[in-house]
């Protein structure tokens, strides 16, 4: 035997009959002389936990989410962040902009999530209060991680964001939130 062949040889696996009663698995034969393998008799589960917060302003930042749209819109916001399978645990904001912290699923992209998010609430928004003019969103969004030790920060943080916003304006606040999570960004894109 030649030392190089040490490393291409496969291990032997050596598993007890007895080992496989105990953890929930059956044996199958292998080829004689071959060691047997244990397939579980059920599939392990996947299991996700994934919070999100999510920041997002109006077109060119207009305040025009006003005090009698607000509750209404974040309702309906919520409608669609359940219809996405995913759940809202705190929504707020001013007449510009918005956050959200929600627990996402894991079937749906983040495009596409803010892409349905934004693009139906915007159109429910017009149909239903056409007489205010178009509403629309901005491009862009912030979208960042909130490890679930953290769930109660960011929820709080984001209940606090009409006083929070009486010393600190959107684009600051985002700028700290690009600089805390380093997001890399060219200014002439962020803003639109």
């Amino acid at each position: 035997m030649h030392s190089h062949e040490i490393f291409h040889r496969p291990p032997k696996l050596c598993i007890s009959l007895r080992a496989s009663a105990l953890c929930g698995s059956r044996p199958v034969r292998g080829l004689k002389g071959r060691p047997q393998i244990l397939v579980p008799e059920k599939m392990p589960q996947s299991l996700h936990c994934k919070y999100g917060h999510i920041v997002f302003s109006t077109k060119s930042r207009q305040p025009i989410i006003t005090a009698d749209l607000e509750p209404r819109l974040f309702e309906y916001l919520g409608g669609i962040v359940r219809g996405l399978e995913a759940r809202l645990i705190e929504i707020n904001g001013t007449a510009n902009h918005l956050h959200l912290l929600i627990r996402e699923f894991k079937s749906v992209a983040d495009r596409d999530f803010m892409a349905q998010l934004k693009g139906d609430s915007s159109r429910w928004v017009n149909a239903t209060f056409a007489e205010r003019g178009r509403f629309s969103w901005q491009d862009g969004y912030g979208w960042f991680s909130v490890s679930p030790a953290d769930v109660d920060a960011a929820t709080q943080y984001i209940r606090n964001q009409k006083a929070h916003h009486k010393a600190v304006t959107f684009e600051d606040e985002f700028r700290q939130f690009l600089r805390k999570y380093s997001v890399e960004y060219d200014e002439r894109y962020v803003w639109d």
